[in-house]
């Protein structure tokens, strides 16, 4: 049986490795590269890393910077370069668009209804090569970026194991380039980006908490010069509010202790938020309060 190699990094790949030991047995993997992600709460590195050495895989981290040009290689969720002509890139989009960066973030932010993965040949530009095989799922809002996650995961596990029975039978992939009248693109977000644009409508407003959520940092504001993240939010009913553009940011309401913030269009409550330095909940907000934006 050919063998592959796996460049992993993340919970989507963990559950990839998990499918083709239960599909295939470690036989078919020659070896695992894995890399730690501290952008993150929980990266799936200890994981992955037990679950090689449970079923004797040779493995490496990324720093050992160990490549394989004789064998087919799949990169799931690697974020670096990988010196090889002999790779697979696993992408968290349906191609092309959202070629880049947070593709799943930044569809949830955008609202799409569809997510989905592209499996796909490497090529010198990121995100262009030709296309061997995808796989797409409905979803409904408000839904939060773990459960996205989630969700395609699996989607990751069928495309691999479908690659990996084509390649150890020999059958050649199947190859389709890619139409660029059809590309978009999404770009990489750092901690200025996690912060809410309280100008924004509330129902992107939420979409934006739910989609940088756990495992990530989570969107955050400035409540009274201290930043703060929400870790959940929900619509709340608008009202007339006069003259609205002087008065974003501010509570409006305050129901059973928790805020109801004006957004630039309609109403956001704030079911949950943590200080950012102490990490503790943020309890007995003032009612004359105002968060807010510092810009990037």
């Amino acid at each position: 049986m050919k063998k592959i190699g796996l460049y992993l990094l993340g919970e989507k790949a963990y559950r990839v490795l998990e499918e083709i030991l239960n599909t295939f047995s470690n036989e078919v993997i020659a070896f695992v590269v894995l890399a730690k992600d501290k952008n993150i709460y929980k990266d799936f590195y200890d994981e992955s890393l037990n679950l090689c050495e449970e079923n004797s895989i040779n493995y490496y981290h990324k720093n050992d910077n160990y490549y394989n040009d004789s064998i087919t290689c799949f990169a799931i969720g690697w974020r670096w370069i990988i010196n090889s002509d002999n790779l697979i890139v696993f992408h968290d989009s349906i191609l092309p668009k959202y070629r880049g960066f947070s593709p799943l973030v930044n569809m949830l932010i955008s609202g799409e209804k569809t997510l989905g993965v592209t499996a796909l040949k490497a090529a010198s530009e990121y995100d262009k090569g030709p296309i061997i095989s995808q796989r797409s799922i409905q979803i409904n809002y408000p839904i939060k970026i773990q459960e996205a996650i989630s969700i395609i995961s699996p989607l990751y596990a069928s495309l691999a194991i479908e690659i990996i029975a084509k390649i150890a039978k020999g059958i050649d992939l199947p190859l389709q380039y890619q139409n660029e009248a059809d590309a978009s693109y999404s770009l990489w977000r750092n901690e200025d980006d996690y912060q809410i644009n309280w100008n924004s409508s509330s129902d992107k407003i939420q979409r934006f908490v739910d989609s940088v959520g756990y495992p990530f940092k989570g969107a955050s504001t400035y409540l009274n010069e201290v930043k703060v993240r929400l870790t959940d939010v929900s619509l709340y009913p608008d009202v007339e509010v006069q003259s609205r553009e002087d008065h974003i940011g501010k509570i409006i309401f305050m129901e059973e202790g928790l805020p109801v913030v004006v957004c630039g269009r309609g109403l956001i409550k704030i079911n949950s938020m943590i200080d950012d330095l102490k990490q503790q909940p943020v309890i007995n907000i003032s009612f004359r309060s105002r968060l807010q934006y510092k810009g990037n």
